[in-house]
């Protein structure tokens, strides 16, 4: 192989890709392919770690709630047991047992009297994972402190705060959330009540730990998926991708094919008309034998104009297949140029207002003058073409079709807005929105008007090339179709 043969090759494969690249049906299916396998993915990875969270969540409230009640179940006041010792501080004393040595000041861990230990509660346990603090409030609205296993409280006055702050909470149980503090409260005797803290700083931090780690593995996997995907997408959409080629080259060589013989039926049917005027206008009409033959040569030219409009219609249609095989082959220009939409709506005005007069018909327009679009002029006179078309075929009997082109800020973007309206029967909402599908006719009143569904569809392929929208919209007593271009 010769170095010229492997270049065209190249340049053969390059622009297969890009034609793949361009197909706008393809492009959409392999698209909704990863925007489900990415909703699965992301579906998927919430749920176990919206499961794994809540779990962990679950458990470490549990070890600090199990904590909490095991420390208040374990309390009781030493004064109100029968071999309690007197030397005990009771409620509102001040720490110090008759006898017994001062307690240290801002020790909270103080024992009622030195040499002698009265903590009732178990809160030696150093398999306890749960940092604890136990204090009483007592009648007289001051706190005494048996135990406080938690770092950051070291002063009296920060317990005292907490404990009030705690007891004039409603619930039993609740979190300070400025303290990252657990509580629980329990009524003893002679209406005392005891609190209990647990520091959850440590639960909030492994929660934050484990719902980065997960973000973070999130990440990872949605990356991962996101690449296989694509490529998953490429090989699932395969089958599809040859079918849809194959009808694609099929309507393209079908439709191009079905010219020729059209061409050639169409060329001899004018022949044969011709020729049977000539013989109507040669025969004399007074010959008896004569005007039956001038009867029979008028027939058969009824049965020629007959054949000569199925054939015409024949034309349109393949005309209108094969602008849709270029369509979907994305063979509209890349080098658009900057033209006047202004201009090629006039022109088309001038063209079909003949054709609405002799329907019975008016059209109409209000065109802004010198409005520029950058596109391809062949394909915008079609694209009004096709809504005028429309207009005159599905409006009322002697009613009158406008046409409007303004520029303006349109659905909050600057465009160039085409706008055809006439009066007939309004489409609902079911109808709009298969409008712009081929080969859909919207009722089957609109079955008895000429065309094959092709029209929309085409114009909506046209504004697509142009980077532009299509819609339609019911009137009150019509419909309009609007095409925002952008300038």
């Amino acid at each position: 192989m010769t170095g010229k043969n492997v270049m065209e090759n190249k340049k053969e494969k390059k622009e297969r890709k890009e034609k793949k690249a361009k197909d706008p049906v393809l492009r959409k299916l392999r698209i909704e392919f990863i925007i489900t396998m990415m909703s699965i993915v992301v579906l998927f990875l919430l749920t176990i770690f919206g499961v794994q969270y809540i779990t962990s969540k679950k458990a470490m409230e549990n070890d600090s709630q199990n904590a909490l009640t095991k420390a208040l179940n374990s309390t009781s006041f030493p004064w109100d047991r029968p071999d309690a010792d007197p030397g005990f501080p009771g409620p509102g004393d001040s720490g110090n047992a008759p006898g017994g040595d001062p307690a240290p000041e801002g020790d909270l861990n103080r024992p009622g009297k030195k040499g002698q230990d009265y903590h009732i509660s178990d809160f030696k346990d150093r398999q306890d994972r749960v940092a604890i603090l136990v204090a009483y409030y007592n009648t007289d609205q001051t706190v005494d402190v048996e135990r406080n296993n938690i770092f950051f409280i070291s002063s009296t006055e920060d317990v005292t705060a907490l404990v009030t702050t705690a007891v004039a909470e409603k619930e039993d149980t609740g979190i300070l959330d400025d303290h990252n503090l657990r509580y629980r409260k329990k009524a003893l005797n002679n209406g005392v009540i005891a609190v209990a803290f647990a520091d959850i700083s440590n639960e909030l931090s492994l929660l934050h730990s484990e719902m980065m780690r997960s973000l973070w593995i999130g990440f990872a996997v949605f990356a991962v998926m996101l690449i296989l995907s694509f490529w998953l997408s490429r090989i699932t959409t395969r089958p599809v991708e040859r079918a849809w080629n194959d009808q694609r080259r099929f309507v393209a060589d079908a439709s191009h094919e079905l010219k020729t013989p059209l061409t050639v039926i169409m060329s001899n049917t004018d022949m044969v008309k011709r020729s049977l005027h000539t013989l109507v206008e040669e025969a004399d009409p007074d010959a008896e034998e004569t005007s039956i033959s001038i009867r029979k040569l008028q027939r058969n030219l009824h049965r020629v104009d007959n054949l000569r409009e199925e054939s015409l219609r024949m034309k349109e249609l393949i005309g209108e297949l094969l602008e849709v095989a270029r369509g979907d082959m994305g063979q509209h220009p890349d080098n658009f140029t900057e033209l006047s939409l202004s201009e090629i709506a006039e022109d088309a005005l001038l063209s079909w207002e003949s054709v609405f007069y002799e329907a019975g018909k008016t059209l109409t327009g209000d065109v802004d003058p010198e409005l520029t679009v950058t596109g391809d002029r062949t394909l915008l006179r079609r694209l009004i073409e096709i809504l005028i078309d429309n207009a005159l075929k599905y409006s009322e009997a002697g009613s009158t079709v406008v046409l409007t082109l303004k520029r303006g800020k349109y659905s909050g973007h600057k465009a160039t807005r085409l706008s055809v309206e006439n009066k007939g029967t309004p489409l609902t909402p079911e109808e709009i929105s298969h409008l712009f599908d081929r080969f859909y006719r919207a009722d089957s009143s609109r079955e008895k008007t000429s065309g094959y569904g092709l029209g929309l569809s085409i114009a909506q392929e046209i504004v697509k090339a142009h980077k532009g929208r299509i819609q339609a919209e019911a009137t009150s007593d019509g419909n309009r179709f609007l095409v925002d271009l952008p300038f």
